[in-house]
């Protein structure tokens, strides 16, 4: 069996154990937001939006990065063996995670009456900022729990909370919805987070709970400095990214009007949301796999390659399908007042090809703890982000915002590959530029197939993709045998 083989099967048994339960998450996140635009309108969808993106931000500056700068020193102490090692790495996380979410939460309710003027105008809404305080402490004991199951590789556990969770608040959630129309958008935020919460709670891992040793205030001070040093530049470089989302959020507000920011909203979350869980599969069995040879960059080289093109045979015929189903899909997911956004999201799914290749590369940083690396083309790609966002939505509004998303990531993509190239001494393969290169090719084609009326060829190009990607990912997968 060679080790490329290998390899590719354990991608796809990885995907395999994580995704199926995160199929299950993506059909509750796709009811949520159907009855939403069905009973709350596109108004409704930019209330949800700017009030969640003002809360994102929040959580990820006080979390400092707890979940993936922990799951680190989690998994260095269960490799090692040493139980009682275990226990007191996880009972210091653990204290960390409910120190940063009192934080959290006493700094939203501080900072209640100055989010609701710079996102609405005024203070009305500052009360439903001081209620959403709650959710940050929630989300700092999830992070905390999640990043302890990963850490001691209990990944269904952590899938089967998930589902769970997402299920009890969007059962929660629905009643709330149909009663309460836009008055139902802060208390069903607060459910869902409580819900999830819950959730990973009850199937937290308890193994360590009674081996665990006595650790002083000033041992889970030093304990936790190690994790909080390299979570600190991640923070940074993700809080970056939420405060530009939060910033045009705010300025599409003002510029436009809600029912825009609830199409550019929805649009979004079709995109990136619900391939964030795709990722987020891969990303589970891709990123510790990569740190465990960031010392060699010829293991990195063939690692990456090989992540990228199976990220893109696996993405490519998702998009062709889309491309040519995407009225229904809007359909089925939203309602028809929302076929207005539909040129909006047919150019980020261009977008996604660049962000697949990116994304891939951009592990490359984290795996080798290049934190500060990390911090700067974060930074970089924010900023490029909000300028191209304004500049194509004053050129061509909610359609030029995908063309915005498409150029963003290309943008980024070359950021981490100068970085990659530059900062760790790794050739790019010629394959992976050949991939990303057909890949775009093949997305513009089809997108300007169905723009123009060409439905046969539209399907034609369907076709070849998709039939071009199961023979490569066969191909990959065989070589094991």
């Amino acid at each position: 069996m060679s080790k490329k083989g290998a390899v590719s099967r354990g991608i796809f048994k990885a995907m395999g154990i994580f995704g199926g339960t995160q199929v299950l998450s993506i059909i509750c996140s796709i009811v949520r937001n159907k009855l939403v635009s069905m009973w709350l309108g596109a108004s409704g969808m930019g209330l949800f939006g700017l009030y969640n993106s003002a809360i994102d931000m929040l959580n990820v500056l006080t979390n400092m990065g707890l979940r993936t700068s922990s799951v680190r020193d989690i998994s260095q102490a269960f490799a090692s063996g040493d139980e009682s090692h275990i226990a007191r790495v996880v009972k210091i996380v653990r204290r960390w995670s409910w120190m940063l979410g009192a934080v959290g939460a006493a700094l939203t309710m501080l900072l209640a009456p100055v989010l609701s003027h710079v996102t609405f105008g005024d203070t009305a809404h500052a009360w439903g900022y001081g209620v959403l305080s709650v959710s940050v402490l929630c989300f700092s004991v999830l992070c905390c729990e999640q990043a302890v199951l990963q850490g001691v590789k209990r990944l269904k556990a952590l899938a089967k909370a998930s589902v769970w969770g997402n299920a009890t608040g969007l059962a929660l959630s629905v009643p709330m919805f149909y009663y309460m129309g836009e008055a139902s958008v802060v208390p069903s935020i607060l459910v869902y987070a409580i819900a999830n919460v819950v959730s990973v709670w009850v199937l937290r891992c308890r193994d360590y709970d009674c081996q665990a040793p006595s650790v002083s205030v000033s041992e889970t001070a030093r304990g936790g400095l190690d994790f909080f040093r390299f979570g600190f530049f991640i923070t940074l470089s993700v809080f970056s990214t939420l405060l530009v989302s939060y910033i045009f959020m705010a300025y599409l507000n003002h510029r436009a009007d809600m029912a825009t920011v609830g199409y550019y909203q929805a649009g979004y979350a079709m995109v990136n949301r619900y391939s964030a869980l795709f990722f987020s599969a891969i990303g589970m069995e891709y990123y510790p796999r990569l740190s465990a040879v960031a010392h060699s960059k010829v293991r990195i080289d063939v690692f990456v390659t090989q992540q990228a093109a199976i990220t893109l045979w696996i993405l490519l015929p998702v998009i062709m399908v889309f491309m040519l189903c995407r009225t229904l899909v809007v359909d089925v997911l939203y309602t028809s007042d929302f076929y207005s956004m539909i040129p909006f999201v047919t150019w980020c799914m261009v977008g996604l090809v660049f962000k697949g290749v990116s994304w891939c590369m951009a592990f490359v940083i984290l795996a080798k703890g290049a934190s500060k690396v990390y911090l700067v083309t974060e930074l970089i790609s924010s900023v490029l982000c909000l300028v191209f966002n304004i500049v194509f939505f004053e050129l061509w509004g909610l359609d030029g915002l995908g063309v915005s998303y498409a150029v963003w990531y290309l943008s980024y993509l070359v950021i981490v590959a100068v970085a990659y190239v530059k900062e760790f001494g790794i050739a790019l393969r010629s394959a992976m530029l050949w991939h990303t290169a057909y890949a775009a090719a093949m997305s513009v084609a089809a997108m300007w197939a169905v723009s123009n009326g060409y439905c046969a060829v539209a399907v034609a190009t369907a076709v070849l993709a998709g039939g071009v990607s199961i023979v490569k990912i066969r191909k990959s997968v065989g070589k094991s045998k």
